[in-house]
């Protein structure tokens, strides 16, 4: 269980950690952050749009197979995203990231559904998601205010 639970958690870690970092990855690209935003479209278009395929994948693979290949290729498409010299790259590695990492999470659920007792199912279903939460908290960084600096109303 706690190597599902983790990649429960770098799978939701990598969909939320790139939405604080927009602007960042757009001055680093020297592009705008409207073609930034589009790359982060298309992996939660690619996220979503393919659940269902891997679904389907996971019922003739196996769960356990399906989420190796898919996880060691997040890893691939993750620091092709991270050395990316373009947005073009860049684009394409998250499309990919995305794709792959849409089969963790539903693949993880099915797989407790299939080999967890109903005693203790709805725990392990729990600590599943709260895996899968935990890995969501990066998002919170772009939201919150940063304590070591003064907030500009108050500059005078």
């Amino acid at each position: 269980m706690r190597l599902l639970q983790l990649a429960a958690f770098f799978s939701s870690f990598d969909r939320f950690a790139v939405a604080p970092m927009l602007l960042t990855i757009a001055a680093s690209l020297e592009t705008s952050l409207a073609g930034v935003a589009a790359t982060a479209s298309l992996y939660y278009l690619l996220y979503g749009g393919m659940q269902p395929v891997w679904g389907m994948l996971s019922d003739r693979l196996g769960r356990v197979r399906v989420m190796r290949l898919t996880l060691f290729g997040a890893v691939f498409a993750g620091v092709i995203s991270a050395l990316a010299p373009n947005l073009a790259v860049l684009a394409a590695a998250r499309a990919l990231a995305g794709g792959l990492l849409a089969a963790v999470i539903p693949a993880a659920l099915l797989y407790v559904g299939d080999t967890v007792g109903m005693s203790s199912r709805q725990k392990a279903l729990a600590d599943l998601m709260a895996s899968g939460f935990h890995g969501g908290l990066p998002a919170l960084g772009g939201s919150l205010p940063d304590a070591g600096r003064d907030h500009p109303d108050d500059l005078a």
